[in-house]
């Protein structure tokens, strides 16, 4: 990294439950903040050049972040990224918050996702990020966590909620889904697990896309990852509980994807390898509308966001597993599939950032 006479260090901050002010910045933070402008050749936050400016990245979480995440993997996992050259440069931690490399570029809107330029560079970040050899276990942990947050959620909701979603009896159902998935012989690969436009940041002049937090990376089965993409690509991102599921990719364009992604490195999948490869996706995306759904559910007890309506993504996300599990399996369901009334629309979330110079 070269120097320069005069650099100024501007941090964006992604905000949780709290936010971060000029004055009242953590000392560890202040102490990365000026190890760096040293770094650089400044004496921040003395006073700066403004056309010879440095950024960095500031993440600043809530505390309550932890109700679905294992932070102290996530922070192993960050560094282990950072180190080999994957995504951003970690510069250091400090509490409820990181430091990292700015890379310049935009996030993905909905329409970007659906450009075919844009849909073909994404198939093929995905193969790059799943050839990824991250040591330590390779256990795929999604049907234990959906378990986890089946117990969570049955805890913690109203009777009438539990009844609502059937959650007496979802856990044979998971157990079905794994025993079944478990047979098809998935690829097992290290997965993002939280493929939307808004984890992928486009450079405009250099044509390249990055794949950025990796809160919930793991080893998962690859068909996982690409069936919670196609899921987002029906997300609305101008509604807080909706997914148009009209924008829900059609057979051929969800083979057009995946015979992008099979053919990495120069390989040629088969008509077969790309049809076979599109049910399996289509079986993970019962496991997805499970996941986002169960974590809706509790979410709506345990969430300070106002503006979501978490019930009705929950419902939206079971509508869309009960009307696609009996395509697959033939048990019968814990509740009637026309339990929800059919929608045409399910939800999404967003990140909010602001960006402060100091």
């Amino acid at each position: 990294m070269q120097s320069s006479q005069y650099s100024r260090v501007i941090f964006m901050a992604t905000n949780q439950e709290g936010s971060l002010e000029k004055g009242n910045l953590p000392e560890e933070l202040v102490k990365i903040l000026k190890s760096l402008a040293l770094e650089w050749g400044d004496d921040w936050p003395g006073k700066t050049q403004e056309n010879n400016s440095r950024s960095v990245l500031v993440r600043k979480y809530g505390e309550r972040r932890d109700l679905f995440l294992d932070s102290e993997e996530e922070m192993k996992t960050f560094e282990w990224m950072s180190n080999h050259g994957y995504g951003p440069r970690l510069y250091g931690y400090f509490p409820y918050g990181r430091v990292e490399e700015f890379i310049h570029g935009r996030t993905l809107s909905q329409n970007d996702l659906w450009n075919p330029e844009i849909s073909a560079l994404v198939a093929t970040k995905i193969k790059e990020f799943h050839m990824i050899d991250k040591p330590g276990s390779k256990s795929v942990i999604l049907w234990m966590e959906l378990r986890n947050m089946l117990s969570d959620a049955k805890r913690l909701c109203s009777p009438e909620i539990k009844n609502e979603f059937g959650l007496e009896n979802l856990e044979e159902e998971i157990d079905i889904l794994e025993k079944e998935l478990s047979k098809d012989s998935n690829e097992i690969v290290f997965c993002h697990n939280d493929l939307r436009g808004d984890n992928m940041l486009f450079n405009e002049a250099t044509k390249d896309l990055t794949l950025i937090d990796y809160e919930y990376a793991c080893y998962n089965a690859a068909a996982y990852d690409l069936a919670n993409h196609f899921c987002e690509l029906a997300a609305n991102y101008n509604s807080h509980h909706i997914l148009d599921c009209s924008k829900y990719p059609s057979p051929e364009e969800r083979q057009r994807f995946i015979r992008i992604y099979l053919s990495h490195k120069g390989h040629q999948p088969t008509k077969f390898e790309v049809e076979k490869f599109d049910v399996n996706v289509e079986k993970y995306t019962l496991a997805n509308h499970l996941n986002f759904g169960l974590w809706a559910i509790i979410s709506d007890v345990r969430s300070t966001n106002s503006n979501f309506d978490f019930l009705g993504f929950a419902r939206t996300r079971f509508q869309q597993y009960q009307l696609k599990y009996p395509k697959y399996f033939n048990e019968k369901l814990s509740k009637s599939k026309d339990t929800f009334d059919v929608m045409e629309e399910t939800s999404c979330y967003e990140t909010n950032r602001i960006t402060i110079e100091i």
